[in-house]
């Protein structure tokens, strides 16, 4: 089952109280490289403040299920767009 995004947007609530600096980056990928969890576990431990992390989850299910090249919207549902 995918995640809706206003649940992925709550996940990190408790942690991240108001009042504190964030900066967030991700990226999709198709897989990760061979030695990249042994890299996280390794390195993880040294990271800076004890409010810095590195996350890393799948998204499976029906997210997989659209044709190559369907352009979507924030919502979900396919969209056109105009060239």
């Amino acid at each position: 089952m995918c995640a809706t995004r206003p649940l992925v947007n709550t996940l990190f609530d408790e942690l991240v109280p108001a009042g504190l600096f964030h900066y967030w980056k991700g990226s999709f990928t198709r897989g990760l490289p061979n030695g990249a969890l042994d890299a996280l576990v390794e390195y993880g431990p040294t990271t800076p403040s004890v409010q810095s992390v590195t996350v890393v989850f799948p998204l499976d299910g029906a997210c997989h299920r659209v044709a190559p090249r369907t352009p979507r919207s924030p919502t979900g549902t396919p969209t056109t767009r105009s060239r």
